[in-house]
């Protein structure tokens, strides 16, 4: 895969959280990048992500509790609220486990994309803006979210 088109995935997950809607993506709490992307690689094979998420909300809870009752993966939720149904994005839970990998923040809480006093979406270079197609929100949750198909 081209830079160009993963950097695009991480916007379209990035305007994801920002717009949030549902309770899997407001409990993200920070997104570290590593592997070969976060190199600055020219091709990379995928974007390495590692997503740390408030663990104690009362949503989370029951929701790992009927998955572990059911066999599922109580993970499978948040990856498709981030990435939708993209392959390219691979998301790994729990810095704590992986603190020996060089990793470089992505986003943490605040709202990166939401427009700033110094900084708003429209200065971002026209190659990093996400496509103005926009999609419902692949999960099943019913939330607002929304995500943009294109670039």
């Amino acid at each position: 895969m081209k830079r160009e088109r993963a950097t695009a995935l991480l916007i379209e997950m990035l305007y994801r959280i920002d717009t949030g809607g549902c309770w899997q993506l407001d409990m993200i709490q920070e997104l570290y990048l590593f592997g070969s992307y976060a190199r600055g690689a020219i091709q990379p094979g995928d974007v390495d992500i590692i997503v740390e998420f408030d663990h104690q909300r009362e949503e989370w809870k029951q929701h790992f509790l009927s998955s572990f009752s059911y066999g599922r993966d109580p993970h499978a939720t948040l990856r498709v609220a981030l990435r939708g149904r993209v392959r390219s994005l691979s998301l790994v839970f729990g810095r704590e486990r992986h603190r020996n990998i060089p990793m470089s923040l992505l986003w943490r809480g605040a709202n990166l994309l939401r427009p700033r006093s110094t900084a708003s979406t429209g200065s971002l270079p026209t190659h990093l803006r996400p496509a103005r197609t926009v999609m419902p929100c692949p999960t099943t949750c019913g939330c607002r979210a929304t995500s943009f198909r294109g670039t």
